[in-house]
């Protein structure tokens, strides 16, 4: 007598500009909590941008540090890397830095040979930042966003409804021809006593 509702599925899009993506799973009954989750992610900067890099040098007649001095800055079209050639044991090194062209092609840029700086010092601005990702939680199940710093995602639940030829009975879908029978072998039964 009781029957199956059809399934109930979830469709998502990330922006109003894309199309709807379905959720590969049967939504259950009662349906799972389905939120907008925040989470931070390290992003890199925009390409290509002027990148500087600083590190700390030392004064060598009071061992004092300059901690923001410029190694060097160029424009890169992808993120330079930096190396240490040492000259010291006293733990001081020359700065290179690994720029790359439109074209790809890297080429490295030196600190002058006057210019020693304390190894493992460098950084560089701009650097990776921290940016927001929206995803989309389904129980606890995680849709990854694949876009950050956007919007919370939109969804919607479709489905889930009692087939064609059936009563919606709330928790139930029962058959239309089962509860007509039933109720047409009740009234013979009263109309016989």
């Amino acid at each position: 007598m009781e029957v199956q509702r059809l399934p109930r599925r979830l469709f998502y899009r990330w922006t109003e500009a894309e199309t709807e993506l379905e959720y590969p799973t049967d939504i259950p009954n009662p349906a799972p909590e389905i939120t907008c989750d925040t989470v931070q992610v390290t992003a890199p900067p925009a390409l290509p941008a002027w990148f500087t890099v600083y590190a700390t040098q030392p004064q060598w007649g009071s061992q004092r540090f300059i901690a923001n001095s410029v190694v060097n800055a160029r424009q890169s079209w992808q993120i330079p890397t930096i190396r240490y050639s040492a000259f010291f044991s006293s733990g001081h090194c020359q700065v290179w830095i690994r720029f790359f062209n439109a074209n790809g092609t890297s080429y490295e840029v030196s600190s002058s040979t006057s210019a020693i700086y304390v190894c493992w010092s460098a950084w560089m601005t701009p650097s990776s930042q921290q940016l927001p990702r929206r995803d989309l939680l389904v129980g606890a199940d995680r849709i990854i966003n694949p876009t950050i710093n956007a919007p919370c995602p939109t969804w919607r639940l479709a489905g889930g409804n009692c087939p064609p030829n059936s009563l919606d009975c709330g928790n139930c879908c029962l058959d239309c021809a089962a509860v007509n029978s039933a109720i047409n072998g009740l009234q013979q039964q009263l109309t016989r006593n």
